[in-house]
């Protein structure tokens, strides 16, 4: 048993593992009662100032509405007095607040402060708050149903400057915008909220004919910024701008973009005009931007806004042609992209028994050689009569999905469709869909308002068909679109204020009918409640809009239950819904040390009051310059050594244009803080508690370079790697072996970044021996390694076949050395179309030749013996590929369909290998060995359905896998 969950532990892991590194992003919040109808845009909703947003108020320590949660968000807004003054916050009218899922959808503060948001999203919601004269504030995640959230408003301050480019002439009309580097509800100071969550920008502003920029409210603290414009690279700046009462005007050096043009032709060569050509291109670590632009009258298009990263370019998509892609442009380029024309496909979609039309239906065609093309270009939505039309459309193995909410979504394959249609036209019947309805009640058979339920396929490989809310009176209904006739399902309930209950399972034997109507009972359980208090406690110090995050001990590690809460107007705070157990609170608000409760013991069906005291926070400033004084932009980070269990026990900041930073939020210590910028060494401080002032002084980082030639013409060698390996200890201990392909005429080399050390250098070539000389770099120095003469080596034919003596192209032969202490790879070679290679570049002696095929099984390693001096005659040597083992199958795509970043991922014998199925779910696995196998399978949202196990037996050639089907 206890091996069967270790293996069950270890496959969850790898999973989570696998899903982080192909998560390609959050997905949109469900339900939203607010959320626009497809593809339509949120429509402007204004509200006049309301009442107070007191009358849903519930007793302190009990669950706000429980039951009853509204699609509201009430509250206040409040100036904050002066500085120097011990006044009380005062109520400030006309701020507005919007949603930032819905930027036109806001509503401004009544004369006491007061507003109402209504409706808006569930479970929770972004908000950002501004007011004439005071600074922009940003709440994140609020939870829907909050009534008195009280928001401070502080006097705003300005920040000016200048754009220049780099020879100091003045860039006008360029954008400049501002993310807060820290707020009350996200890590302090953390780069990745504010710029890769897709959060809009708090200010912004454009320079005008003089480069000249002036940008208004604006809160004290860190900000981010990020400029675009006409022709000059977008990019983030590096580091902060701090804005205080000290900030000075900031010179803003940008960058001319690079360029990447060409010209779209038909297939005669003729131009085309008016043809979308669309550009993704990487704008900093897991930031990209996509561009888009028309051809004109002579089929040319420009991007001239560009950094240096490949882009992916997409032409063609929506039009009267097959869409293009090609995958990695690289800027500089001039493109002829030649279309071929495409075929059309007129249909109408109307009801199945009422033959009414259906009204914004989606056909979408697939097709497997366009997986690259996203999903908005090759559909269209049938109007008022039914009617659609697909354009652009490849011919072979073609289909259209038919789908709208309320039907039973179709798969027609192009081949079977009709030759000649009436009038042009194909006509296509939907099924109306049934529903799933009931109602959600609790222990005492009230009404629950707001249970999340979700309609899953029962399996290891279950998806969702549809999930819903349920409304006021505990109602809900789940529409049965995607669900199979006879299906088995499973009905999963969530609500925070009860505990989880367990599906429900039920059997769907005919979809297109409404199904006898449930009942779902959900259960209370223990609650933790309390208040927030701040120690030394000013009349301004606002107790509401704290953070407070529920974690769970289990056999004694802590686990995050991704549940938190907003302290409310009096600081009150409150978690339900809770099973027995042992608990921990966490916060990390800005402004305070980081807190963490003991641990607390829940009974089942329990209370606790726990009440929490926020101390003051700790701060360390300082400044960052080189060791000659000049001021730099680096990170600053500051380690909490007391427990490093903390989840966020580490804050981290940048200096701004002056060297200047201040790291705030730290608790009592001990710390340990560090600096680091590009080209200089880093420096870290160890201090038992937080000294306050702190400056580093960074040297800069040392260098290696060289020239390399032929031994015997003397003339440089264009092609060729670089290999930096440290010997000994080096001045950082961070320092890593470095290598670095070169392609150069001049065959000269640099390699930056170095730390102080000693260092072994190697030189390959392809066709010439290997050279090792040892380096030794100085910190700020450049070390020259001289003239680096590469000899010839030896030279001996490889070919590769297969099991029935055919030619295997694409196999990897790496070479080593028959030495007991040396198992490094010296190179690796690849066949081409005739299944051989020529192994260059190698010394007399014994060598190990391993050849590798993802579609055969590893092959035997081959010795090679040289003798001799180079040029003499080499036996050829003879590789036979076995053939191994294939997984194959079909991914179901009624509950998988195609999605961006979709990958099939197995894991056993060999390492992992990846497939990207086909647009019919089609996958494939070559050459397996004998052995346990895992099936992992990857959408844009994730990890889908269980891991699947498959044992590949002795001799067996072919096994069939269908995750999320038969």
């Amino acid at each position: 048993m206890s091996k069967n969950w270790a293996l069950a532990a270890a496959i969850v892991i790898a999973s989570c593992f696998l899903a982080y590194l192909f998560q390609p992003g959050n997905k949109p919040e469900q339900g939203g009662a607010s959320s626009p109808a497809p593809g339509g845009q949120p429509t402007e909703e204004k509200q006049a100032p309301g009442k107070e947003a007191g009358s849903t108020k519930t007793e302190p320590g009990k669950s706000p509405g429980k039951g009853l949660t509204k699609n509201t968000l009430g509250g206040r807004i409040v100036a904050a007095a002066p500085a120097e003054s011990s006044a009380e916050p005062s109520p400030l009218a006309g701020a507005t607040i919007s949603l930032l899922s819905q930027p036109r959808k806001s509503v401004k503060s009544a004369e006491d402060g007061a507003f109402l948001l209504s409706p808006v999203p569930r479970p929770s919601n972004d908000l950002r708050i501004r007011a004439p004269g005071y600074g922009t504030v940003t709440r994140l995640r609020v939870p829907a149903g909050t009534d008195d959230l009280v928001i401070q408003l502080e006097k705003e301050f300005v920040l000016q400057g200048k754009t220049v480019f780099a020879d100091g002439s003045p860039a006008a009309g360029i954008e400049l915008l501002l993310h807060a580097a820290a707020s009350l509800e996200a890590d302090p100071f953390s780069r990745a909220s504010a710029l890769h969550s897709g959060r809009p920008a708090e200010a912004e502003s454009t320079s005008g004919e003089d480069g000249s920029f002036a940008i208004g409210g604006l809160s004290q603290g860190d900000w981010f910024l990020r400029v675009r414009g006409p022709g000059i690279i977008e990019q983030v700046l590096d580091g902060v701008v701090k804005v205080s009462r000290e900030t000075r005007p900031l010179e803003i050096v940008v960058e001319k973009g690079n360029l990447i043009r060409g010209r779209v032709v038909n297939e005669a060569g003729k131009a085309l005009a008016g043809i979308e050509v669309r550009l993704q291109a990487e704008l900093d670590a897991s930031i990209s931007r996509t561009f888009s632009t028309s051809t004109g009258s002579d089929g040319e298009f420009l991007f001239n806004r560009l950094g240096e990263s490949p882009c992916e370019l997409l032409a063609g998509a929506a039009s009267d042609y097959l869409p293009l892609v090609i995958s990695e442009v690289r800027p500089g380029q001039d493109l002829l992209i030649e279309l071929a024309e495409g075929w059309v496909l007129n249909g109408r979609i109307i009801d199945a028994k009422t033959s009414r039309p259906l009204r914004g239906a989606e056909a979408l065609w697939e097709s497997p050689e366009t997986s690259a093309i996203p999903a908005g270009y090759r559909q269209d939505r049938s109007d008022g009569e039914g009617n659609f039309s697909l354009r652009g459309l490849p011919p072979g193995d073609l289909q259209i999905r038919l789908s709208t909410p309320g039907y039973i979504s179709q798969i027609v394959k192009v081949s079977k469709l009709r030759k000649n249609p009436p009038g042009g036209v194909h006509l296509v019947k939907l099924q109306a869909a049934g529903t799933l309805t009931g109602i959600t009640r609790d222990e005492n058979g009230s009404p629950v308002a707001d249970v999340h339920l979700r309609l899953e396929a029962s399996g290891l490989l279950g998806g969702v068909f549809s999930e819903s809310f349920s409304d006021s009176q505990g109602r809900f209904s789940l529409p049965l679109d995607s669900v199979t006739a006879g299906a088995s399902c499973l009905v999963s309930t969530h609500h925070e204020d009860y505990l989880a209950a367990d599906p429900l399972e039920i059997r769907i034997s005919n979809p297109r009918r409404s199904q006898e109507e449930i009942t779902i009972l959900l259960h209370s359980g223990g609650s933790i409640n309390g208040s927030i208090k701040h120690e030394g406690e000013s009349p301004s110090a606002a107790l509401a809009g704290h953070r407070l995050m529920l974690l769970r001990t289990e056999e004694g590690q802590l686990i995050e239950l991704k549940r938190s809460t907003l302290s409310r107007a009096g600081g009150e705070y409150s978690f339900t819904g809770l099973e027995a157990g042992e608990y921990v609170l966490r916060s990390d608000s800005a402004g305070f040390s980081p807190y963490q409760s003991e641990r607390l013991q829940l009974p089942g069906n329990g209370h606790v009051r726990h009440d929490i005291f926020f101390a003051g926070e700790k701060v360390i400033s300082g400044r960052v310059t080189d060791t000659g004084g000049n001021p730099l932009r680096a990170s600053i980070s500051a380690t909490d050594l007391r427990d490093p269990a903390l989840l966020r026990s580490r804050r981290l900041t940048f200096s701004d244009q002056q060297g200047n930073f201040r790291l705030g939020s730290l608790g009592p210590g001990p710390y340990r803080i560090s600096a680091r910028t590009s080209g200089h060494q880093g420096a870290t401080e160890n201090s038992i508690a937080p000294p306050g002032n702190l400056d580093f002084s960074l040297v800069k980082n040392g260098r290696v370079e060289g020239l390399v030639v032929d031994e015997v013409s003397e003339k440089p060698v264009e092609n060729f790697t670089a290999q930096l390996i440290p010997a000994g200890e080096t001045e950082e201990t961070t320092s890593r072996p470095r290598e670095v392909s070169f392609n150069k005429p001049s065959g000269r080399f640099v390699l930056e970044e170095l730390a102080g050390g000693n260092y072994e250098l190697n030189i390959t070539a392809n066709g010439y021996l290997p050279l090792s000389r040892a380096v030794t770099v100085k910190p700020a120095e450049s070390a020259d390694a001289g003239t680096l003469e590469l000899s010839r080596g030896h030279s001996a034919e490889v070919s590769v076949t297969g099991p029935q003596g055919k030619p295997v192209a694409g196999c990897r032969i790496e070479v080593s050395r028959k030495a007991a202490s040396e198992e490094r790879v010296q190179g690796s070679f690849l066949t081409g179309t005739e299944g051989k290679c020529v192994i260059s570049g190698v010394s007399g002696g014994t060598w190990i030749l391993q050849a590798s095929h993802p579609g055969f099984l590893a092959g035997q390693a081959v010795e090679l013996e040289i003798k001799g001096q180079p040029g003499n005659p080499v036996p050829a040597l003879k590789i036979t590929l076995q053939a191994g083992a294939v997984i194959r199958g079909q991914i179901n795509r009624a509950t998988s369909p195609p999605a961006r970043g979709e990958k099939l991922v197995l894991m056993g014998p060999g390492g992992p290998r990846t497939a990207n199925p086909k647009e019919d779910g089609l996958y494939s696995f070559e050459g397996l060995a004998p052995g346990l196998y895992t099936l992992l399978h990857f959408s844009g949202r994730g990890l889908q359905g269980l891991p699947l196990e498959i044992r590949v037996q002795a001799g067996e050639k072919e096994i069939i896998r269908n995750p999320g089907g038969d």
